[in-house]
């Protein structure tokens, strides 16, 4: 039995490495197209984005982690009309089926609110949990 040369299945001649990478991504299952539902995701929240961050995708399911149990809620009351406003970015094809909100783990995350007086008037301030 006769081996087959190492190089075998490689086409002749270069490859250009766009290719060579577009290849590796798709293997990997990477779609750039689903990735723009991070960006779309903090266009919506606005300025709520940094305390509720979307960290992953599970197949077509949006992960979020939040940082207080009350926006977690805020959340979860409005998250069928967050799923409509990011599928709508796509046109006909539902990129997002889910989205999946928890708790954030990392304490660094996490925050405390806390009033000060200012002109008489009381105001929340942020500051990081101290844990």
């Amino acid at each position: 039995m006769k081996r087959k040369p190492h190089g075998h299945n490689l086409p002749p001649g270069p490859v250009p490495a766009k290719n060579l990478f577009a290849d590796w991504l798709s293997k990997l299952g990477y779609n750039p197209e689903n990735y723009a539902v991070f960006e779309i995701w903090d266009r919506l929240l606005g300025v709520q984005a940094t305390r509720a961050k979307a960290v992953g995708l599970q197949g077509r399911r949006l992960c979020v982690e939040v940082d207080s149990s009350a926006r977690l809620h805020d959340l979860m009351l409005r998250k069928r009309t967050l799923l409509r406003k990011l599928n709508e970015h796509f046109g006909t094809r539902p990129v997002i089926s889910d989205i999946i909100l928890q708790l954030a783990q990392n304490p660094s995350v996490r925050r405390t609110m806390t009033f000060r007086e200012k002109s008489g008037t009381r105001r929340p301030v942020h500051k990081k949990d101290p844990r």
